[in-house]
């Protein structure tokens, strides 16, 4: 039996990834970075979780929202080095970096729900 594939959209719930740099060919790891973090800063700027949710109602949650704050300002200084293209994209460094903040952000986002 063939099985059939489907296109999945989901026009409700759109991502416009406004941070990636005018590259001619994003490679699919820098592509997922900037979609995680788009998705991350939607969750800041649109649903406003830092504002709903009550940050103060114990330790784990004052913990969560230092991460929070500090992946803000990581993903902000980042995204405008790339724009400017001062991101060498094959540094090791800079991929650890990027990988490194990119797992902080998979441990916290059972937070950015509300």
């Amino acid at each position: 039996m063939e099985t059939k594939k489907r296109k999945l959209t989901f026009s409700n719930n759109p991502v416009q990834i406004d941070s990636l740099p005018k590259y001619s060919w994003i490679e699919r790891d820098t592509l997922l970075l900037h979609i995680a973090f788009q998705i991350f800063m939607d969750a800041l700027e649109k649903d406003r979780v830092l504002e709903v949710i009550d940050w103060d109602c114990n330790e784990e949650y004052r913990t969560v929202r230092m991460y929070i704050v500090q992946l803000r300002k990581w993903w902000l200084e980042r995204k405008d080095k790339d724009r400017l293209k001062e991101i060498d994209y094959s540094d090791e460094k800079q991929y650890e970096e990027d990988s490194n903040h990119l797992h902080m952000l998979m441990l916290i986002r059972k937070y950015l729900v509300v």
